[in-house]
């Protein structure tokens, strides 16, 4: 009997082990993805070469719905604790981010870029509920 109850608990705490792993590829591939819409979103508002007044509030409100859209599919596609991986992605996608500090982006505004993608996160993990159910949240 006492040997039935540990085996379950090994094969228990060896299932839990195997799920809190983090799969490297999955967040690789969800940062491209959510960092290349962002990319093609800001890409296609230089090329529209809005009114200058208007330029930063198209360039934000670009990446915030690209980036939000970046965040239902990473959330869609995660298999285990949702806003973990997402948080993950976030992380990947602001160290990415990194990058615009060649095309003018200060080095202060790039550190609270963070805020922004957070709340992207939010949102688009949330409304990746609405597509894929999940039992573990977190």
């Amino acid at each position: 009997m006492a040997d039935s109850i540990q085996a379950t608990t090994t094969t228990e705490q060896r299932e839990l082990k195997e799920k809190s792993k983090t799969n490297w590829f999955a967040v690789t591939r969800d940062s491209i993805i959510a960092f290349t819409l962002t990319f093609l979103g800001g890409f296609v508002i230089g090329l529209s070469r809005p009114d200058p007044s208007f330029y930063m509030l198209a360039l934000a409100a670009s990446n915030l719905i690209f980036l939000s859209i970046g965040f239902v599919i990473s959330g869609c596609l995660a298999k285990n604790e949702r806003f973990k991986h997402l948080l993950k992605v976030a992380l990947v996608v602001w160290a990415l981010g990194l990058i615009n500090i060649l095309f003018g982006v200060q080095f202060k505004k790039w550190i609270f870029s963070i805020i922004f993608i957070l709340v992207s996160m939010a949102i688009g993990g949330g409304i990746s509920f609405l597509f894929v159910k999940s039992n573990k949240t977190l």
